[in-house]
Protein backbone atom coordinates (compact mmCIF):
# COMPACT_ATOMS: atom_id res chain seq x y z
CA UNK A 1 0.00 0.00 0.00
CA UNK A 2 1.17 3.67 -0.83
CA UNK A 3 1.79 6.09 1.95
CA UNK A 4 -0.43 9.13 1.81
CA UNK A 5 0.87 12.34 0.77
CA UNK A 6 2.01 15.09 2.94
CA UNK A 7 -1.08 16.63 4.73
CA UNK A 8 0.42 20.36 3.95
CA UNK A 9 -0.94 19.94 1.20
CA UNK A 10 -4.98 20.99 0.85
CA UNK A 11 -6.14 17.92 -1.58
CA UNK A 12 -5.13 15.00 -0.99
CA UNK A 13 -7.06 13.15 -3.39
CA UNK A 14 -5.80 15.40 -6.44
CA UNK A 15 -2.33 14.83 -4.84
CA UNK A 16 -2.74 11.00 -5.26
CA UNK A 17 -5.00 10.92 -8.06
CA UNK A 18 -2.59 12.64 -9.99
CA UNK A 19 -0.10 10.58 -8.97
CA UNK A 20 -2.22 7.05 -9.79
CA UNK A 21 -2.96 8.82 -13.28
CA UNK A 22 0.66 9.31 -13.70
CA UNK A 23 1.77 6.20 -13.00
CA UNK A 24 -0.85 4.39 -15.02
CA UNK A 25 0.52 6.58 -17.94
CA UNK A 26 3.94 5.47 -16.75
CA UNK A 27 2.99 1.97 -17.45
CA UNK A 28 1.09 2.11 -20.18
CA UNK A 29 3.36 4.50 -22.31
CA UNK A 30 7.18 4.02 -21.50
CA UNK A 31 8.50 6.40 -24.17
CA UNK A 32 9.06 9.41 -22.98
CA UNK A 33 8.49 11.28 -26.22
CA UNK A 34 6.76 14.56 -26.41
CA UNK A 35 3.52 12.94 -26.56
CA UNK A 36 3.87 11.25 -23.17
CA UNK A 37 5.48 14.98 -21.54
CA UNK A 38 2.42 16.58 -22.94
CA UNK A 39 -0.03 14.01 -21.52
CA UNK A 40 2.41 13.94 -17.86
CA UNK A 41 1.82 17.65 -18.38
CA UNK A 42 -1.75 17.61 -18.67
CA UNK A 43 -2.78 15.26 -15.69
CA UNK A 44 0.05 17.32 -13.33
CA UNK A 45 -2.30 20.36 -14.24
CA UNK A 46 -5.89 18.71 -13.94
CA UNK A 47 -5.07 17.55 -11.17
CA UNK A 48 -3.84 20.75 -9.42
CA UNK A 49 -4.70 24.11 -10.69
CA UNK A 50 -1.68 25.54 -9.00
CA UNK A 51 -0.15 24.11 -11.42
CA UNK A 52 -1.67 25.90 -14.34
CA UNK A 53 -0.39 29.26 -13.83
CA UNK A 54 2.55 30.63 -16.03
CA UNK A 55 5.96 31.00 -14.79
CA UNK A 56 6.86 34.03 -13.69
CA UNK A 57 3.16 34.71 -12.14
CA UNK A 58 3.62 32.85 -8.92
CA UNK A 59 4.87 34.20 -5.54
CA UNK A 60 8.48 32.56 -4.56
CA UNK A 61 6.16 31.18 -1.80
CA UNK A 62 3.37 29.44 -4.13
CA UNK A 63 6.56 28.44 -6.51
CA UNK A 64 8.01 26.39 -3.92
CA UNK A 65 4.95 25.14 -3.18
CA UNK A 66 4.29 23.94 -6.70
CA UNK A 67 7.34 22.59 -6.74
CA UNK A 68 6.74 20.72 -3.89
CA UNK A 69 3.89 19.17 -5.28
CA UNK A 70 4.94 18.48 -8.73
CA UNK A 71 7.86 16.39 -6.10
CA UNK A 72 5.26 14.80 -4.16
CA UNK A 73 2.96 14.07 -7.12
CA UNK A 74 6.17 12.36 -9.00
CA UNK A 75 7.46 10.61 -5.82
CA UNK A 76 4.07 9.01 -5.30
CA UNK A 77 3.72 7.62 -9.00
CA UNK A 78 7.36 6.13 -8.41
CA UNK A 79 5.79 4.65 -5.42
CA UNK A 80 2.68 3.30 -6.99
CA UNK A 81 3.97 2.34 -10.34
CA UNK A 82 6.55 0.23 -8.79
CA UNK A 83 3.48 -1.52 -6.40
CA UNK A 84 1.77 -1.95 -9.84
CA UNK A 85 4.87 -3.62 -12.11
CA UNK A 86 5.34 -6.28 -9.09
CA UNK A 87 1.79 -7.39 -8.85
CA UNK A 88 0.97 -10.56 -10.75
CA UNK A 89 -2.23 -9.86 -11.54
CA UNK A 90 -2.66 -10.69 -15.34
CA UNK A 91 -4.30 -6.93 -16.18
CA UNK A 92 -1.31 -5.30 -15.24
CA UNK A 93 1.16 -7.81 -16.95
CA UNK A 94 -1.17 -7.36 -19.97
CA UNK A 95 -0.57 -3.61 -19.54
CA UNK A 96 2.72 -3.48 -19.60
CA UNK A 97 3.17 -6.21 -22.07
CA UNK A 98 3.91 -8.96 -20.11
CA UNK A 99 1.84 -11.86 -20.86
CA UNK A 100 1.71 -14.76 -18.43
CA UNK A 101 3.11 -17.99 -20.48
CA UNK A 102 2.28 -21.63 -19.81
CA UNK A 103 4.35 -22.41 -17.09
CA UNK A 104 3.67 -19.60 -15.04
Amino acid sequence: MTTPAPTKFSNQNDIHGAALALAALNITHPELDDEYGEMAGQIMEDYCPLLRVPDGVLTPEEQELADEIMDTIQSEAEKIEKELLSSESPIIRALVGKQPTMTE
